[in-house]
């Protein structure tokens, strides 16, 4: 009798739970509330496109060896989401800081730049200003991907895989620089092989944020579950982007 006493105890105080949240949550979203859940969409929808593999990829070591450290364009041919492992294993082990640019068009690597900076704290991009004017108009990219290594003395006690402020402030630079022409930007930190994304810069056009409102309002209204649904997912805090910078352009 006390077991079936704690049971029934237990689901009452369930359904309390679930009814209290249905009646919480029954109204529609508020404009705002619509525009902000559509730009959350928008962001989750176009982080998703530039998803990409972090299986760590080795490197060939005769082309770790012939990289050119001043600086050199280099013929690539990879997928999108193969290619941030792939600079990743180039750069893994480098005492040295260095920089590799990618040119990227339909989801599909390539081209790329690369150069070594003077020490292992800081490296910049030989290809600048014109220079790279000139190579976006020659290759026609959608979207750049800019790689950088940390050298860790000490793996074992350090780690160096985020952005330093420098990074972010160059980040942000480049992204205003790319935005004239269209074209999207993500920003990597490698470390020991592996790559991990920080900033992204994003074209509004792979993801219209008019689609995502107009899908949410043909649901918002449309019954109390409905509602419940959509406040629920506004409320949930998505681990898509969590910890990258940037937004939408």
């Amino acid at each position: 009798m006390g077991l079936l006493l704690f049971f029934f105890l237990v689901f009452a105080l369930f359904g309390i739970g679930w009814i209290s949240d249905i009646l919480r949550h029954r109204h529609p979203l508020g404009p705002e509330e619509v525009q902000e859940l559509a730009r959350r969409r928008q962001w989750e929808r176009l982080l998703t496109a530039y998803a990409f593999s972090g299986t760590q990829r080795p490197a060939d070591p005769a082309e770790k060896k012939a990289m050119k450290g001043s600086g050199q364009f280099v013929r690539c041919d990879l997928s999108y989401s193969e290619m941030p492992s792939a600079v990743a294993g180039l750069l893994k082990y480098k005492k040295h800081e260095w920089i590799v640019i990618v040119f990227i068009r339909e989801s599909h690597a390539e081209y790329l730049w690369w150069n070594k900076g003077s020490d292992g704290k800081s490296v910049s991009p030989h290809l600048r200003g014109g220079y790279l004017d000139n190579a976006i108009r020659l290759h026609k990219p959608d979207a750049l991907a800019i790689l950088h290594n940390h050298p860790n003395p000490n793996p074992s006690r350090y780690r160096a895989n985020l952005p330093s402020a420098q990074d972010l402030r160059s980040a942000e630079y480049m992204a205003g620089l790319l935005a004239k022409f269209g074209i999207s930007l993500v920003e990597f930190v490698c470390e020991r092989g592996t790559s991990h994304m920080y900033y992204a810069h994003l074209n509004s056009n792979l993801s219209p944020l008019e689609a995502h409102i107009e899908r949410i309002n043909g649901l918002n209204g449309a019954g109390i579950f409905k509602n419940v649904e959509l406040r629920r997912e506004l409320a949930r805090r998505t681990s898509v982007g969590h910890g990258i910078q940037g937004g939408v352009f």
